[in-house]
């Protein structure tokens, strides 16, 4: 066994990379490292994923939802619920939140419920 660098070769192995280092214009070292990083990149546990950041419209939502139930003295999940359940025109009444904007405060408690 010979020692390349950081890296401990038989000859046969040390035969064989010659010809691809000669190839590739780079010394056996440089190959060793190239294989070890495809080897690495091909066979690497993906990283887990990250929950997506806030948006500036979930943070709208959010903190719309939190004022109203602190003004109206009723539980967020309460106000989540209703939000949920009760009919546009009821809730345009009871949360003066528009028509148009119920469509957004619907899809971000269903993707944030849990």
């Amino acid at each position: 066994m010979k020692r390349v660098d950081q890296h401990l070769l038989d000859e046969i192995r040390q035969r064989q990379l010659i010809p691809i280092a000669e190839k590739f214009n780079k010394s056996i070292p440089q190959i060793i490292d190239l294989a070890l990083d495809e080897f690495i990149a091909k066979h690497q546990i993906p990283a887990k994923a990250e929950p997506p950041t806030e948006t500036v419209k979930d943070k709208y939502h959010r903190g719309h939802i939190e004022q109203l139930s602190h003004n109206m003295g009723l539980s967020p999940t309460l106000v989540r619920r209703e939000i949920m359940q009760l009919s546009a025109i009821e809730i345009a009444q009871k949360y003066r939140i528009h028509q148009r904007s119920l469509g957004g405060f619907r899809e971000y408690i269903k993707r944030t419920s849990s």
